[in-house]
């Protein structure tokens, strides 16, 4: 029996429709799948930009190690002051913190400086990351390593240390925690101290009689019961510091903590009244202006004023004295009456020219402005 012609047709209509089905259907597929792996490259573009693009990026990628160099301070004799150690900082990503109270309760109990609430209020906030702790050293870290709390890392940076503190601690100042000189020679000389493989600097100081002038300082603070004290050593040929020591002193390793009256350097930036310290002076200018001779005699036993008010020996000669005995007895009354021979314009003039009218022009910033008077 022969099949009709419209079978025929028939099967050939249902293998195009099936063919068309098929087709149509390896085509969403692969809509689809061209759809997913957009998507998923768009995810990845966008993972990368956040983690490697944004500002703080760095620091959820494996932070790494930030090198600073800062050369070494050492004494006239070589005894290491200030150098450069390694050491952590602590830093959080809150995102990542399950329990914020708990987290900084564990880490105030292995470091005792944090306050445990401000810790707190940093990991609930909704930065990318913060800054925990700085200048801890490896025992440090592994203590707070060992607490196993997710979120939290460490980056390596470098710390200044002052071995032979305090040891020279106003002269030598301190740096802050990014390593820039905030006082002293590390403030004085910090562009020379930062360069890149810079040499040790040596500084004129010398450690022996800088630690003997601070005891000898300390023990008179002690004995007398003073607030202060301060005291200055140089070579008369050179004009360099061999030892600035002020007293009460401080620690440059934990600088933050210490009152800023120790961190005040009493030797250059406190103002004292010379006092008989000028009468030298006086009868200097004096002799350099051809006012007097050594051999002339003031009658220092008489009763001398200036202005209304009379001038007073603490020690009063029963005669006259030549100019040496003058200066030898510290005389209020010849250096008055040497004083007025001189005039206010030539004395200012002289006090100009040896600098005691501005500042003490050194190599330190610390340097107070003299208090002058109104002649």
């Amino acid at each position: 029996m022969s099949l009709s012609p419209f079978a025929k047709t028939k099967s050939v209509a249902l293998a195009d429709i099936n063919h068309v089905a098929v087709s149509e259907g390896r085509i969403r597929i692969r809509i689809s799948l061209v759809m997913f792996l957009t998507m998923i490259a768009i995810v990845l573009v966008r993972l990368a930009e956040v983690s490697l693009l944004s500002p703080d990026g760095h620091l959820r990628s494996a932070p790494e190690a930030l090198v600073h160099d800062r050369a070494d301070i050492t004494d006239r004799n070589g005894l290491l002051l200030a150098t450069t150690l390694s050491s952590y900082s602590l830093y959080a990503e809150p995102s990542r913190i399950w329990n914020p109270d708990q987290t900084a309760a564990a880490l105030a109990a292995v470091r005792p400086g944090l306050d445990a609430d401000a810790v707190a209020a940093q990991l609930k906030s909704d930065r990318a990351f913060v800054w925990i702790d700085r200048g801890l050293s490896p025992k440090d870290r592994q203590s707070v390593f060992e607490l196993g709390h997710p979120g939290l890392g460490f980056r390596s940076e470098a710390k200044r240390a002052y071995p032979n503190a305090p040891l020279g601690a106003h002269l030598i100042g301190w740096t802050n925690i990014d390593l820039v000189g905030a006082a002293g020679v590390e403030r004085a000389f910090d562009e020379r101290l930062s360069g890149k493989n810079a040499p040790e600097l040596a500084v004129a100081m010398d450690g022996r009689v800088q630690f003997s002038v601070a005891e000898e300082l300390k023990a008179s603070v002690e004995h007398f019961s003073a607030l202060s004290a301060a005291a200055v050593v140089l070579d008369i040929q050179s004009g360099e510091i061999i030892s600035m020591v002020s007293v009460p002193d401080f620690n440059p390793n934990k600088y933050g903590a210490e009152s800023p009256e120790s961190r005040k350097n009493h030797a250059a930036m406190s103002t004292y009244d010379l006092g008989s310290v000028f009468k030298p002076l006086t009868v200097a200018m004096a002799l350099e202006d051809r006012l007097t001779t050594r051999d002339e005699m003031f009658d220092v036993h008489k009763p001398y004023k200036v202005l209304n008010k009379f001038i007073r020996d603490d020690h009063p000669a029963k005669e006259a004295l030549s100019l040496d005995y003058v200066l030898a007895e510290s005389s209020n009354r010849g250096t008055a009456m040497l004083a007025q021979r001189i005039g206010k314009e030539r004395q200012q003039h002289y006090l100009r020219e040896l600098g005691l009218m501005d500042r003490v022009p050194y190599e330190l910033s610390e340097s107070a402005f003299p208090q002058i008077q109104e002649f």
